[in-house]
């Protein structure tokens, strides 16, 4: 969706100048993107394997999860990580409204992003040669996702944590598996995962303002 306003004040004709504010907003959903295993679920000899949403985390079966070695290791139980998974998928409105049912391929998406842009152009015009042709001077100033400059929330997008949640520890003899959640890093702390998505540090996400004279004659 785009959408675009201008305003336009003129002190002449041929000598005076003008004054132009604009303002334009881009919105657009976001692109796509499937959820699987982080393994080779079914064997296939591929990792693309999309998951199984539950109706509840306690109906898959959880191994006891180890990350890092050492003095630094931390260990999840089987209890923490259904628990964190289900306030994972709660937080998903894609994953929360596929409860019971399987990923479908390229069925999530990004969430909308919203950008606004806005301009001010300063022209003044003055009379040259002996024809007195009309020559304009003008000075322009834009601000580029100007509402990241009122608020650092906005205008700001997501990156995906992770589109494989859950990787298949191992597989009884009864063919039940067994699963491990996938983590993510918070403030430096290594956590179960809980975001879907995190805000994309870049400079494409933050506001930037720019300054140019043009001559036109």
């Amino acid at each position: 969706i785009i959408g675009f306003v201008n305003y336009r004040i003129d002190y002449g004709t041929k000598t005076g100048g003008a004054t132009i504010i604009s303002l334009g907003m881009i919105s657009n959903s976001g692109s796509k993107l499937s959820y699987t295993y982080g393994n080779d679920m079914n064997g296939d000899g591929q990792s693309n394997d999309l998951i199984y949403i539950p109706n509840k985390a306690t109906d898959l079966k959880f191994a006891t999860l180890t990350v890092g070695s050492g003095a630094t290791a931390q260990t999840f139980t089987p209890a923490q990580q259904q628990e964190a998974f289900e306030a994972y998928i709660d937080n998903n409105p894609y994953l929360k409204d596929r409860r019971g049912k399987y990923a479908e391929r390229n069925g999530a998406a990004f969430p909308w992003l919203n950008r606004f842009n806005f301009s001010a152009v300063q022209e003044v015009y003055f009379k040259v040669g002996p024809k007195q042709m009309k020559n304009t001077l003008q000075f322009r100033f834009d601000i580029l996702n100007v509402g990241n400059m009122l608020n650092n929330k906005w205008g700001v997008g997501y990156v995906s944590t992770t589109t494989q949640p859950l990787t298949v520890s191992k597989v009884d003899n009864a063919g039940l598996p067994s699963y491990q959640l996938a983590t993510q890093v918070v403030d430096g702390q290594t956590v179960l995962l809980r975001d879907s998505y995190v805000k994309s540090i870049t400079i494409d996400n933050v506001w930037q303002a720019q300054f140019g004279i043009r001559y036109i004659f």
